[in-house]
């Protein structure tokens, strides 16, 4: 039996705002647990101002059970190079 999940890609909107300089790597926050991540940062090749998070922030998703409709609030802190990240219910 196959279950498909869908997790979702970094959002592009945010990932343009990231402030790479020459490093590739932040770390993600669970905001509720206080639990690291440490993600890398892949550049697309095609646009170097797409940025996208990629390895930890699907094991986040995963972790988190994300389901469709649930809203992702970030704050980025540019000098830590921490992103703090919260899901919660859209009402």
């Amino acid at each position: 039996m196959y279950i498909n999940i869908i997790l979702p890609h970094f959002p592009k909107h945010i990932g343009g705002l990231l402030n790479i300089n020459d490093d590739n790597q932040l770390i993600l926050i669970d905001e509720e647990t206080q639990k690291m991540y440490e993600c890398t940062i892949d550049i697309d090749t095609r646009n170097e101002s797409i940025k996208n998070i990629g390895k930890g922030w699907y094991e986040y998703m995963r972790l988190k059970k994300y389901v469709v409709g649930l809203v992702i609030m970030c704050n980025f802190e540019i000098d830590t190079r921490r992103l703090y990240v919260c899901l919660a219910e859209w009402l």
